[in-house]
């Protein structure tokens, strides 16, 4: 048995109530009772409780020359939003994403006149069928998957203005480095032209094509001052074009700068910013200081430690 065995007096009901008012594609009358029976598209419900309805003569057939007055069309042209996405997401390397949509001003005041006729105890927003609707329908064409936790890529739908903007998440990647040098600081300042974030971010931005970097490290070492053990970082790409990398090359073209030395790069989340962030380890400096007249009393500074 298909959705029929769904479909009771209330639902005719309604559904009745709702053809009576609207000329709406199968998708708009199936939306209405999305949470009724799992397995089942909304289209696939509204092209059922339709059918009952038609053999019962209590409704007519839908007019596709009209339109739909719900979703003004959308799901009937729903393959040209699709290749508007694949035009969009062309040259971008990605495995995963993850579909939005911005309402226009005209879809949310039909769906809430919709609502206001025949009440929300059944539905589900356009908003969430056309997410998924549309994701399916890419997932199909690329191979790719959706991803709601951490995707490589946002499409968003925005109907207000008819196009599909692309949002590009970050690439993140762990290592550990070591200054060799005195004289550069960690991060961006203006006063110094080089810094350790710009030796290990140049060969990343030339791999993965992004638009711009951060650095976040497990604190940090003076300018002045060598880091001689290894400091925990992770390298943030933003707006990568390519997301993976030769990372032992990478590795290598850092190393021979001869300033920086790094080790155990591999690809991470975001949410080991938070952990190297809130790192606390011990520190070790250690100095050389020159004095004009020899000491004498060696046993004073031994005092000093700790």
């Amino acid at each position: 048995m298909g959705f029929e065995k769904h479909i009771d007096k209330r639902i005719l009901k309604i559904a009745k109530d709702i053809v009576e008012k609207w000329n709406v594609c199968d998708n708009c009358l199936g939306r209405q009772f999305a949470q009724i029976g799992r397995g089942f598209t909304n289209q696939e419900r509204g092209r059922v409780i339709r059918k009952v309805l038609l053999s019962k003569k209590q409704a007519k057939p839908f007019d596709p020359k009209k339109g739909c007055e719900v979703c003004l069309g959308f799901f009937q042209n729903i393959d040209k939003w699709v290749e508007k996405a694949l035009k969009a997401l062309r040259g971008l390397e990605f495995q995963s994403f993850l579909v939005g949509t911005l309402m226009s001003d005209e879809f949310a005041k039909r769906e809430e006149s919709l609502w206001e006729d025949v009440g929300i105890e059944y539905c589900e927003s356009i908003k969430a069928e056309i997410n998924r609707e549309v994701g399916k329908l890419i997932e199909k064409k690329t191979g790719k998957k959706v991803d709601k936790e951490n995707p490589d890529v946002v499409i968003t739908l925005d109907l207000q203005n008819q196009k599909i903007d692309i949002r590009i998440t970050s690439v993140y990647f762990y290592g550990e480095y070591k200054k060799l040098i005195r004289g550069i600081p960690q991060t961006k300042w203006d006063k110094y032209p080089l810094t350790i974030e710009d030796i290990i971010a140049k060969p990343f931005m030339e791999a993965l094509k992004g638009k711009a970097h951060a650095m976040h490290a497990a604190g940090r070492e003076d300018i002045d001052a060598r880091c001689l053990d290894w400091r925990p970082f992770v390298l943030e790409i933003i707006e990568p074009k390519k997301r993976d990398t030769d990372l032992s090359k990478i590795q290598k073209i850092i190393n021979e700068t001869g300033m920086i030395e790094v080790r155990n790069l591999r690809k991470t989340d975001r949410h080991d910013v938070v952990r190297v962030k809130s790192m606390s380890p011990d520190k070790t400096y250690r100095i050389l200081v020159e004095f004009e007249k020899p000491l004498k009393d060696l046993e004073r500074l031994k005092s000093l430690i700790g």
